[in-house]
């Protein structure tokens, strides 16, 4: 701006006495306004404000001029005393916890550990802490049923000798994997309890409890009896039951039997076989065959086109007509609703539905027809298996057929000329299965299922049991019974060791001395 005259400077402050004298005197908003529109503060408001902020300044002075107040920082929040003490515990706590962690943590260079060290587990990486037995190899993770071949002997009480028997409930775990084995000893043949019969029968039954029943006659041939005994047929007590002509008899295991006579009577026991009752069924015709599903119903073939049924435990009984007229000679059911009957005329019919209906089927094997299917057991793995004979071009063969359900079945034979009468089967629990041939003797194999469900079987073998046996049974526990024509005495085979209470641990592998086996039980 160029520089005014006097008489400029004075034209311009006349015109502007107004605002000077409001900068001057000052106003109630504490500014004014210029005339190109800018606020300027007036001298008193700046005046006032320099006294508020003088008085200010000096009430401070005179704070921090106290006893107190000259130690106020960080403006009067904190005193220097007190932040000084905070600071000082501050460095005391890091100070122990860095103590703590000498004493407490292994340094990261490697150290000497004062006390035992706790691995948190079995190393799963190449890289991770291990015990010393698993670094030297003497020791590693073992698991239940693991074989230690070695010369020092045992580990520890945990591990016991193979090839040996023990208590399932001293090692459960070993049990639940090993289960029950070898104990079969019907490879090894039969052997004579020492009793003599005056005259075999057809009856030869073994129960709850170990119970076995069979029959006698006197040595006139007149009476009949009923042997028992709870000693594996060692000894007997002989009663006289209350109706003497008995066919043929069953078990449900829980302590009731039935024996099917003649007439269409049947003798029932609900105490195992201890005192009896006759029932009349209301058929007429003598009775071939009895079997239960041990669920309450009873089955009874006769030696007519019918057969009778009861579904209360032999309590009563209805007639239910077969499929077609030949006569029923054995009957087996596996519990789940299907039941098997062999007949004398080759066929045998099956049920699905507990009984109330019945179909017929015809096997062949190879290109003949069984003459007689004469016993059919069910047990083991699950299966029926069912025998008889045929008669063909070559001579005579025994037959026998295996089925998973009672419908299908598979077929085969043994050598010929073996089968001239009726022959009797029953299966083991470990699928271990006998059949009694007239002239044949005993013969032995293991039937099972494949892996889709079929049923497989191994070659027959002689089991022994001395000439001409009638009858065979078995608690399915490896105890088998059978009473012989040729001799007129009991034979029976009883397990190896009882599997109620113990179980075989078997022979892992040979080992040269002085090395053993040693098995993995707890």
């Amino acid at each position: 701006m160029a520089d005014l005259t006097l008489p400029e400077v004075i034209t311009r402050f006349r015109g502007n006495e107004a605002r000077i004298a409001e900068f001057t005197n000052g106003n109630a908003a504490g500014y004014y306004i210029t005339v190109d529109g800018k606020k300027v503060e007036t001298l008193p408001s700046v005046v006032s404000r320099l006294a508020a902020a003088i008085a200010a300044a000096s009430a401070t002075r005179n704070d921090l001029a106290a006893a107190g107040g000259a130690k106020l920082i960080g403006f009067g929040a904190v005193t220097l005393d007190a932040a000084l003490v905070a600071q000082a515990k501050g460095i005391a706590d890091n100070a122990k916890a860095i103590a703590d962690l000498d004493t407490a943590k292994l340094a990261k260079g490697g150290g000497t550990m004062t006390g035992a060290l706790t691995l948190a587990g079995a190393p799963t990486d190449a890289l991770h802490a291990v015990p010393k037995g698993w670094a030297d190899g003497t020791y590693w993770k073992p698991g239940i049923g693991d074989v230690l071949a070695t010369m020092r002997g045992a580990p520890d009480a945990s591990w016991i000798p193979d090839n040996a028997t023990y208590l399932q409930a001293s090692y459960p775990a070993l049990f639940a994997r090993v289960g029950t084995i070898n104990y079969d000893s019907t490879a090894s043949g039969f052997t004579k309890p020492g009793y003599s019969f005056n005259t075999t029968g057809g009856l030869c039954l073994l129960g709850m409890g170990g119970v076995f029943l069979t029959t006698d006659r006197d040595p006139n041939n007149s009476q009949q009896y009923l042997l028992r005994s709870t000693t594996n047929g060692a000894s007997f007590t002989q009663t006289t039951p209350p109706y003497s002509l008995i066919n043929c008899g069953a078990t449900d295991g829980a302590g009731v039997w039935i024996l099917g006579c003649t007439g269409g009577r049947v003798l029932r026991s609900v105490d195992n076989a201890q005192t009896w009752t006759v029932i009349d069924t209301g058929g007429a015709n003598d009775f071939n065959a009895i079997a239960t599903d041990k669920l309450g119903r009873w089955i009874a073939p006769s030696s007519g086109n019918f057969m009778m049924r009861s579904t209360d435990n032999g309590l009563t009984w209805t007639k239910v007509l077969s499929p077609n007229s030949n006569a029923g000679a054995c009957i087996a059911a596996n519990g789940k609703g299907t039941w098997v009957i062999g007949s004398t005329g080759g066929g045998h019919y099956f049920s699905t539905d507990n009984g109330a209906t019945w179909a017929v089927n015809v096997l062949q094997v190879g290109s003949w027809v069984t003459n007689v299917w004469s016993d059919v057991a069910y047990g083991g793995p699950g299966v029926f298996v069912m025998v008889g004979y045929m008669n063909t071009n070559s001579g005579w063969y025994a037959a026998a057929a295996y089925s998973a359900d009672g419908v299908t079945w598979k077929t085969s034979t043994l050598q010929n000329n073996t089968a001239s009468s009726s022959w009797r089967v029953a299966i083991g629990k470990d699928g271990t299965t006998i059949m009694a041939g007239y002239t044949q003797g005993m013969n032995r194999t293991i039937v099972s299922l494949d892996a889709s469900g079929q049923p497989t079987w191994s070659a027959f073998s002689g089991g022994g049991a001395g000439l001409y046996p009638l009858t065979i049974a078995t608690d399915g526990m490896g105890t088998w019974m059978s009473t012989a024509s040729s001799d007129k005495f009991l034979w029976r085979s009883v397990p190896s060791y009882d599997i109620k209470t113990q179980f075989y641990v078997p022979k892992a592998a040979a080992q040269p001395a002085p090395y053993a086996n040693f098995i993995k039980a707890k």
